[in-house]
């Protein structure tokens, strides 16, 4: 039987809450996160991961940067500790802090961050999976928004290989 604490229930929680967010229903999303994160799932470090970076979603799109940044660091640490500095999961919370670097005019940051996360799936082998094309692609809107043509086009033109190649369309 499934108590308060149990980390189902976190993960419930958590679902509903991408739900909430899905529908940008954004208080209800931070508060069925918040609730979730109050009762103490830090047991489960995935979870907490996972809560943290959602929070921070949200706070984002309310245009709550700063408390959207810490959020995002608090997740980065989480999934380094949860998963390891060579996982997936790791590189995809250190792209997420990045994009909210770019958002807030932190360019250096958001640039070295973006480094760091693709060259950790580049180094994995990841580099046909959706969240590497995503990265690629985040990466180039970067540049793009720093008026650096030179550099987004390469990393554009890599993510639309990867798309076509992931469609079959090569």
């Amino acid at each position: 039987q499934l108590g308060a604490n149990d980390p189902n229930c976190g993960w419930c929680s958590d679902n509903l809450g991408i739900i909430y967010l899905d529908s940008y229903q954004l208080e209800d999303a931070l508060e069925t996160y918040q609730d979730a994160l109050n009762i103490g799932y830090e047991v489960d470090l995935e979870l907490h991961g996972e809560l943290l970076s959602n929070i921070a979603e949200a706070l984002e799109r309310l245009g709550q940067f700063a408390k959207a940044v810490s959020y995002y660091q608090l997740a980065v640490e989480t999934g380094r500790e949860a998963y390891g500095t060579n996982s997936l999961e790791y590189a995809v919370c250190l792209a997420s802090l990045a994009s909210i670097y770019h958002e807030i005019g932190n360019y250096i940051q958001s640039e070295s961050l973006f480094l760091v996360a693709i060259r950790q799936l580049e180094l994995r082998g990841d580099t046909i999976h959706p969240y590497y094309n995503i990265m690629l692609n985040n990466f180039a809107l970067h540049y793009m928004g720093t008026d650096q043509l030179d550099k987004a086009l390469p990393l554009a033109l890599r993510s639309l290989a990867i798309t076509k190649h992931i469609q079959g369309q090569e």
